[in-house]
């Protein structure tokens, strides 16, 4: 997958409607070499300025709703 030529690898869960991908700003983030950079975007936008808490299954994950640009492939966005 790509937003703004950066690439991350996902796993696509149907049964949601959101996109979770971990950015710089996460500080409990294990893996620095696949976080988006929001600075790199064009097309980033904040949606809320507050916190959105989301859990799923064995996963609680804290972070701010935003919009962007995502790609599946080069031409498919």
């Amino acid at each position: 997958m790509f937003i703004d030529n950066q690439v991350f690898d996902v796993v696509y869960d149907t049964g949601s409607d959101w996109l979770v991908i971990e950015s710089e700003a996460c500080t409990s983030c294990s893996n620095a070499r696949f976080r988006f950079d929001h600075t790199k975007s064009k097309d980033f936008k904040v949606s809320t300025s507050n916190v959105s808490d989301r859990n799923y299954g064995s996963a609680n994950l804290k972070g701010f709703e935003v919009k962007d640009t995502v790609c599946v492939a080069d031409q498919l966005c």
